[in-house]
């Protein structure tokens, strides 16, 4: 964090950030983020004549005896002197190459205070013994949730790949001279045609030399361990070096895990315990890659760097299997393979950062920390985001995020500060209420709701008639009372939208059943659909059929986010642009899915022999009076996309007053211990059946 961040002052003197490392850590942590930016620096450098590569291997030493004093390997006060003459004379080769690139000289400031930060470190390795490092455990296999592997292998050193220097041109020609006479002017003509020959003939040479390089590898003997060309199979089978069987299983392997991690959500329509399949298969896959020991691992991040393109999925799993090994410098690959895919590209961040509020890696917080101060916003946030889902972010941390620049940042921040119930959140929320960008208002409104605000539902109800109202409709249906959910029923009937006729379903007003169902009829079939499931949510009728989708229309949405006019008509596939029309593939086979019908005349018939079990003026949900435990129910049993249980979770901290910690983005275990807690809670939550009640958060 940086040097603005809220600092206390531990009993033996070693100040730290609250809840935090103390400043030897620190200290190490800021060295080496100072001299992976210079290394970031060296491999962005454009080509010139000056040759980076022993800069870069000082960088590489450098950053290697900071992790070494880090996780204990070798000496501490060895290995930070080490680090101090690496970067010390890293700063002095670069300062001579100030000439050739002006960023060189930030650089050079950032690599001396890099090694001047590490005196603290120091002074603390002198004046204690040398610490071992913890053995070696031996290798169990991960049961439901991912194991911490501590193994016996090679440090794992960053490859900084910096631009050859460019050789220096040849020696032009002398100019010839100015003929004064004929004979003067015959030997100048006479120059110029010897040049211009010696330029063909150098030029044929080459053209030669290519020609017969060519011939020669046209008639030499096949590699017989030389890949095929695409489309063929190799001959006869040949034995493979254990160093190619490693790599082969570990790329294996490690698209195992980037595949599961874009396919654990749930499709639409099946039980989320469903995951734990294919979570079994990613721990099997992580597990044997720590296995295959240290040549497996070395790979990692190299498979995440060295791809075609930058893939999202491969950032998922180079920081999901380095999240289950000990080691700072496993993390420190992590951070590397962000940056080189790229933070400010939301799928990564995504990716990423879901991996990491998954992995078991006890070093994880240090990391994040180094993070809350970065240059990028995208990193900040991506680091708050994480801290408050894993609940390791103190109040100093959210609160100090939510004055950062960046709206990025503090939409990160305030919904973890609204659970925290701070001090400064009033202020903090006013501000973020005010800004343009919507991402920070909901986070804002999140914040209000968290936090059991008496005046959420009021802040809420007004931004019905703004244009955001389509994302405050289901807030307001959480938090509202009574009031609340017959406006929502007017606003409906006034105008249907999807986002309200959801909302009229989250609400729970009997009084809403006749205009869901006369909804049924209505133009728009997203609109029927959604009054449709807003009906059966309201009454449990269960009356669901089995219907045909569009090929990968089942795939439910993290977040759903309501239609505002501004994404149009989906453009037609990749693979339909780029295809001859004559041989277009189609489209796909039609999946099936099962969903409430949209047969107004069914719903007509069940509402009246069920019409006089409803009294007007109480909330209803799955047709029972509402209570909290119905809401724990709905997370547990039923077949709920993750947006939908994300909202369940938030419904059950305003209407019990209470927090457990649970987001369907956890392994299926985690998920199950969460809910048996919110069960308890939930049995517990005062307040008579199918009221608005809310009580005070404790």
């Amino acid at each position: 964090m940086s040097s603005e961040g809220p600092l206390v002052f531990a009993p033996d003197g070693e100040a730290q950030v609250e809840g935090g490392p103390t400043r030897w850590r620190l200290a190490l942590d800021r060295a080496e983020a100072l001299a992976h930016r210079a290394g970031r620096v060296l491999e962005n450098a454009p080509p010139s004549g000056a040759d980076l590569a022993p800069v870069a291997r000082l960088l590489e030493d450098g950053i290697g005896s900071l992790h070494a004093a880090l996780d204990r390997r070798a000496d501490g006060l060895a290995s930070t002197r080490a680090a101090v003459a690496d970067l010390e004379l890293a700063a002095l080769m670069l300062d001579g190459l100030s000439s050739v690139d002006p960023s060189f000289g930030d650089v050079v400031g950032w690599l001396r205070d890099a090694a001047q930060g590490l005196a603290v470190a120091e002074a603390r390795f002198s004046r204690l013994p040398p610490e071992a490092p913890p053995p070696p455990e031996a290798l169990r296999a991960a049961e439901d949730v991912p194991r911490l592997h501590r193994l016996e292998r090679e440090p794992l050193l960053p490859e900084l790949r910096t631009a050859p220097p460019v050789p220096p041109p040849p020696d032009p020609a002398p100019p010839l001279p100015r003929p004064r006479t004929p004979e003067e002017l015959d030997r100048s003509m006479a120059e110029v045609e010897r040049r211009a020959e010696a330029r063909k003939r150098g030029w044929r040479e080459r053209e030669q030399a290519r020609a017969a390089a060519r011939a020669a590898a046209r008639t030499a003997e096949p590699d017989p361990d030389a890949e095929p060309p695409r489309g063929f199979a190799r001959g006869p089978f040949a034995a493979r070096t254990r160093d190619d069987f490693v790599a082969a299983r570990t790329r294996e392997c490690f698209e195992e895990v980037a595949m599961i991690g874009v396919q654990r959500a749930p499709l639409l329509g099946d039980p989320w315990r469903f995951a734990q399949v294919l979570e079994r298969r990613m721990l099997a896959a992580i597990d044997a890659i720590a296995a295959l020991g240290s040549p497996a691992i070395a790979l990692l991040e190299r498979l995440a760097v060295d791809a075609p393109a930058k893939d999202p999925s491969r950032g998922f799993a180079a920081a999901m299997i380095l999240g289950c090994i000990e080691g700072r410098d496993a993390l420190s690959a992590v951070e590397r393979v962000l940056r080189h895919l790229g933070p400010a590209d939301a799928e990564v961040r995504a990716h990423v950062g879901g991996a990491l509020k998954l992995v078991p890696h006890p070093r994880l917080p240090e990391l994040l920390r180094a993070l809350l101060g970065d240059e990028d916003p995208a990193v900040r946030a991506l680091a708050v985001e994480v801290l408050a889902y894993r609940g390791h972010a103190t109040m100093a941390e959210l609160s100090f995020a939510a004055r950062d620049p960046s709206p990025q940042v503090v939409a990160a921040a305030l919904p973890a500060l609204g659970l925290l119930r701070a001090p400064d959140l009033a202020a903090a929320i006013e501000t973020a209420r005010a800004h343009e960008e919507p991402a920070l208002r909901e986070a804002a409104w999140a914040a209000l709701v968290l936090s059991g605000s008496p005046f959420a539902s009021d802040v809420l109800a007004a931004e019905l008639d703004g244009p955001l109202a389509a994302r405050a409709a289901v807030p307001l249906a959480i938090v509202g009372d009574e009031r609340d959910a017959a406006r929502l029923v007017a606003r409906m009937a006034q105008a249907p939208s999807p986002a309200l006729v959801n909302a009229v379903g989250w609400a729970g007003a009997a009084e809403a059943v006749p205009a869901l169902i006369d909804l049924l009829g209505h133009d728009d079939p997203v609109v029927q659909l959604t009054a449709a499931y807003a009906l059966e949510r309201l009454t449990g009728a269960r009356m669901i059929e089995e219907v045909e989708m569009p090929p990968e229309a089942i795939v439910a949405p993290d977040v759903e986010e309501p239609d505002v006019g501004e994404r149009g008509d989906r453009p037609p596939s990749l693979a339909r642009q780029v295809s001859d029309p004559r041989d277009r593939p189609s489209e796909g086979a039609s999946d099936t899915a099962l969903q409430p019908t949209v047969d107004a005349s069914r719903w007509r018939a069940h509402w009246i022999d069920r019409a006089g079990n409803y009294t007007p003026g109480l909330r209803y949900r799955r047709g029972n009076l509402y209570t909290p435990a119905i809401s724990a129910w709905e997370l547990d049993a039923l077949p709920l996309t993750p947006g939908e249980r994300r909202w369940l979770q938030r419904e059950l901290v305003v209407r019990t007053g209470h927090l457990v910690r649970f987001d369907p983005h956890d392994f299926v275990k985690v998920q199950e211990e969460a809910l048996a807690a919110w069960d308890k809670l939930a049995r517990r939550a005062g307040g008579a059946a199918g009221t608005w009640t809310r009580p005070l958060r404790r």
